[in-house]
């Protein structure tokens, strides 16, 4: 047997699948990250990317691994020194200052000024130890440093086909830059720390792997111009495939990486607008907020929303509890919750919530077609599609027929 080990390094958990040639699953597992939620500190992706692989590796045969692949959610960067080691800003302090300092206008390279920017607000507050920084590493390409010692970025995560010759005003130097490999070449050997760790095989080969959204539209089959994904993950995500990067601009915040061949994936975010409807079951007791308790929750929210007419009976949720990054960047915008009177009760506001995330995903989608983007075919992931009621108010919001990838 070939089968396969594949991890996915999300927002709020950390994801597990061991798949056959055929691509079919023969096990997986979800793992909270500890602390419940991906932090900026790096030992708690490699934490979880463990504690996943092991649950998944328990249901299946280890010995017939033959290859592992990873990949990891955009944001999230890892300093470390020459030895590998994470080094440990006080990121509270570091994100707070590097918010205030600006981004040069390098549109093309948006996540190297941002790494950069926080690599100046690192050295302004802890000289010393941001003198032993020797990379910069993307959550997944850290984690792949620590399976295999080696060091590489795909395009995809790194949002560019090349890293630009002077990164001077980036604020990185392009010494502390990992190599760019494609995301299917293999980066090197399973370690044997790593190896005797997981019960797997010495010298496995790991791919390079890839950015978790771009992934995500490969995964769903979306590789054409037009075709794309609206995500109900941990965020609500519109990906389309473009002829052309589409940078932000005033009237526009968008992100854009490099895709297959030529083309380019672009879309917009909705901060924690999957996990709206968690926030939101929370609010009404339907959920405990127990990782084990997502599945049940979802449901017992379904239940909730399948009451409620269309359009909630006047209720309205704005779905921005973690600020708003597009269609406009306005970070300081918050959730909203409106049109509430006695005679509403929780199968209104669950609907509302749902609503709510659809209402801004279509915002995004909206910006995207006034630019002459018009999808030709969509496909919706993320947990969000075991709910038995959210795809349809979000078909029926958004206006366009939606495919829904198989378990």
């Amino acid at each position: 047997m070939t089968n396969l080990l594949v991890i996915d390094l999300g927002t709020t958990t950390a994801k597990a699948c061991v798949i056959n040639p055929e691509g079919r699953s023969l096990s997986a597992a979800v793992m909270p990250y500890p602390g419940a939620r991906a932090s900026a500190h790096a030992e708690s992706w490699w934490t979880a990317l463990k504690a996943v692989a092991k649950a998944a590796l328990a249901k299946a045969e280890a010995n017939e691994i033959v290859a592992i692949g990873v990949c990891g959610r955009g944001s999230g960067v890892a300093f470390v020194d020459e030895a590998g080691e994470v080094l440990r800003p006080d990121w509270s302090a570091v994100e707070a200052l590097a918010s205030q300092l600006p981004l040069p206008p390098m549109r093309e390279y948006r996540k190297l000024a941002r790494w950069g920017r926080l690599l100046r607000a690192f050295w302004a507050l802890q000289p010393e130890e941001a003198r032993r920084v020797r990379a910069a590493l993307g959550v997944k390409d850290f984690v792949n440093l620590r399976l295999t010692g080696e060091c590489a970025v795909d395009p995809f995560s790194a949002g560019c086909r090349g890293w630009p010759a002077d990164t001077t005003a980036l604020g990185i130097e392009q010494r502390l830059l990992p190599p760019l490999r494609s995301a299917h070449e293999v980066l090197g050997g399973l370690r044997r720390d790593v190896a005797l760790d997981l019960g797997l095989r010495l010298g496995i080969p790991v791919a390079v792997g890839g950015h978790d959204g771009v992934c995500a539209n490969i995964g769903a089959g979306m590789f054409q111009f037009g075709e794309g994904c609206l995500t109900l993950g941990t965020q609500g995500v519109v990906r389309i495939n473009t002829a052309a990067p589409l940078f932000s601009d005033s009237s526009f915040a968008t992100f854009t990486y490099p895709f297959l061949g030529d083309l380019w994936t672009s879309g917009g975010d909705v901060p924690n607008g999957g996990s709206a409807v968690l926030w939101s079951a929370r609010l009404l007791g339907a959920f405990n907020g127990a990782a084990a308790d997502f599945g049940p929750a979802l449901e017992r929210f379904d239940q909730l929303a399948a009451v409620a007419p269309a359009g909630a009976r006047g209720v309205l949720f704005l779905p921005y509890l973690s600020g708003m990054a597009s269609p406009l960047e306005r970070p300081q915008t918050s959730g909203t919750l409106t049109g509430l009177n006695a005679d509403h009760g929780s199968a209104e506001v669950a609907r509302a919530t749902m609503e709510g995330v659809a209402f801004a995903l279509r915002w995004i989608l909206e910006h995207m077609t006034a630019r002459d983007i018009q999808p030709t075919r969509l496909c919706l992931t993320g947990g969000g599609v075991r709910s038995a009621v959210w795809p349809q108010i979000v078909a029926s919001v958004v206006g366009y027929p939606l495919a829904l990838v198989e378990d």
